[in-house]
Parts: C-alpha cells; structure tokens; sequence
C-alpha cells in the first residue's frame, strides 16, 4: 500500500510532514527513533524535522512474528525503570521510539518491530533461538539473550 503524501504526527503536531522519496537525498537522522536513515522519509522542511516511514505509522499495540503471543506497546520515549535498553531482536541500543513487551521484559525500535517474516537477507532466513552460531557474525548466541540469528 501506498504511503500517503503528507501526514500529521503526534511528535511534530505544528506541521504536517511531506512524503521524500528520492533515493539521492544525502543520510538522514530520524528524529522519532534517532537513528540514521536514507529515503523514503517524512519531512517538515520549516523545522529540519525527518522522520522514518516506519516510525511515523507504528501502531499503539502491535504483535510480532517473531515473537508469537506477546503484546508490544508504542512509547515514544522509554518507560521506566530508565536507562540503557537494548533491542531483544537485534542487540542495538534503542535510543528513541521504542516498542517494549511489559509482560515479557522485551524491547523492540521501530525499525525491528515493522519488520515481518520471514525476514530474509542475502538469502539467509533471520529466526529466535538458532541451535548454531549466526551465519553473519559468527558468534554462538548469547546465554542470557536470544537475538536473531
């Protein structure tokens, strides 16, 4: 489905935000969950506010495939306890908008939680719980988190 051309959003309520689509636009830093980007993006070109397409449509509750029967929750900043949060699926800090699983003490940013399996990069299918070391970094899983392997 198409993204619409332009948007209001709940972070940048003083401007609508316009749909960017060029591919030669230069890296962008997303101002919902603070990581880098490149187009297609949301922008408010008066506040040099940019913006994921993935972070500006995240709904409140969602599931993931992933991670079968646990409820995630959209919070534009952490929830306590504060401090360092680190993604559950891929093992980056999560430093913006965060989607964290309450019951299960899980923690997603918006760029793992929209992503829908199978998720499959250079022909390597991505799964929880792999029985062997990760294709890509070659490290045995951790014992006290299972990332995507």
């Amino acid at each position: 489905m198409a993204e619409p051309e332009m948007i209001t959003h709940h972070d940048h309520p003083q401007h609508k935000l316009r749909l960017v689509t060029t591919t030669c636009d230069m890296p962008f830093r997303c101002d919902g969950c603070l990581e880098p980007g490149y187009a297609p993006r949301y922008r408010c070109d008066a506040c040099n506010f940019d913006m994921h397409t993935f972070c500006s449509n995240l709904p409140a509750i969602l599931q993931h495939p992933m991670y079968k029967g646990r409820i995630f929750r959209f919070c534009p900043k952490p929830p306590p306890p504060s401090g360092r949060r680190v993604c559950d699926a891929c093992g980056d800090p999560v430093r913006g908008f965060i989607c964290p699983c309450f019951g299960a003490n899980l923690d997603l940013p918006p760029c793992c939680a929209s992503l829908h399996g199978p998720i499959i990069l250079d022909g390597l299918a991505f799964d929880i719980g792999a029985p062997r070391k990760c294709c890509l970094c070659m490290r045995e899983k951790g014992p006290e988190r299972e990332l995507w392997c």
